[in-house]
C-alpha cells in the first residue's frame, strides 16, 4: 500500500485470512471446532466470554500471531461485529497497525555478539537440537523433556517448562521494568521477539537481555540437574557487568 501504488502486502493478507477464518470458527457453535476453546479460549475470552471448553494455559504457538491480531482489533474497535469481520476488513486494519516489530532485524545488530546472534538465528529458525528435533532426525528415541518429563521438548517448551520458570520469571521482571507495555505479552511472543517497542533505548536493552537469556537458558538446560536459574545467572551477570562498562551501554541502552 505504501507509495500509493495499491500493492497488496502479502504478509498482512495472509494474516488477515488466517485471523478471519479463525475468529469465525471460534465464535461459531460447531462441535467440530470446539477444540479451539482449549487452544485460544483463554486469550480470547474477552471476544467470546461465554463458552464451554477447556482453557489453555498459553496460546498455542500456531495461533499466536492470529490471536494477537484479533486482540488488536478487539482493543482498537471494542464494538466490532465479529460475524461481519472478513479477510478484507482484517487486512484494512492490519495495514494501518503501528509496526515497530523487533523480529529478525536484530540478527545483524551490532549490540549483540556474533555467538549470541548465531544462537538467536538458530532459535528463531527452529534449528536448535531440542529433543523433538533429535527424534525427528532419528538421532534420539524419545522427545520428552529431560527436566520435567511431562511434555515433548520443543522451542516453545524450553520457556514453558516448570524447571525453567524461576529463570523465566527473573528475566520477565527485568524486561517488564524496562518496558511495562510488554507485561501483557505471553512468553512465546517475548522469547520469539514477536512484539513491538518504539523507544530505541528500551528496545536495545530488551533485545540484549532477551538474546543473551535465550542463549544462557539453552546452555543451562543442556547440563544435568534442575538448578537452571543458578546457571543462567552465572552466565548472564558477568556479561551484564561487562556491558555496563562500555560506551555502547552509556549511549544506546536504557539502564537496567
Amino acid at each position: 500500500m505504501e507509495g500509493g501504488l495499491g500493492l497488496v502486502i502479502i504478509e498482512h493478507k495472509c494474516r488477515a485470512l488466517f485471523s478471519a477464518t479463525l475468529i469465525k470458527q471460534f465464535i461459531g457453535e460447531s462441535s467440530e471446532t470446539s477444540f479451539l476453546n482449549s487452544w485460544i479460549g483463554k486469550a480470547l475470552k474477552g471476544v467470546k466470554p461465554n463458552f464451554v471448553g477447556l482453557h489453555a494455559r498459553e496460546t498455542h504457538a500456531l495461533f499466536s500471531n492470529a490471536v494477537n491480531d484479533i486482540l488488536y482489533v478487539h482493543e482498537t474497535y471494542p464494538n466490532t461485529q465479529w460475524s461481519s469481520m472478513n479477510t478484507k476488513a482484517f487486512y484494512c486494519i492490519l495495514i494501518n497497525k503501528p509496526n515497530a516489530k523487533v523480529s529478525l532485524y536484530y540478527l545483524s545488530s551490532p549490540i549483540l555478539s556474533p555467538p549470541t546472534r548465531e544462537h538467536l538465528f538458530f532459535t528463531l529458525h527452529n534449528l536448535l537440537l531440542t529433543r523433538v528435533r533429535k527424534k525427528n532426525l532419528k538421532i534420539a528415541m524419545g522427545d520428552n523433556c529431560t527436566h520435567c518429563k511431562q511434555a515433548p521438548e520443543d522451542i516453545q517448551h524450553i520457556f514453558h517448562c516448570p524447571a525453567s520458570q524461576p529463570a523465566v520469571n527473573w528475566i520477565r521482571r527485568k524486561i517488564d521494568r524496562i518496558s511495562p507495555e510488554l507485561a501483557k505479552e505471553n512468553n512465546f511472543s517475548i522469547f520469539t521477539l514477536n512484539f513491538s517497542i518504539f523507544d530505541p533505548n528500551r528496545k536495545f536493552s530488551v533485545i540484549w537481555l532477551e538474546a543473551n537469556f535465550i542463549t544462557a537458558i539453552w546452555h543451562s538446560r543442556i547440563e544435568p540437574g534442575d538448578n537452571i536459574i543458578a546457571r543462567v545467572l552465572g552466565d548472564m551477570k558477568p556479561n551484564i557487568e561487562n556491558l555496563k562498562k562500555t560506551q555502547l551501554y552509556s549511549n544506546c541502552f536504557y539502564p537496567f
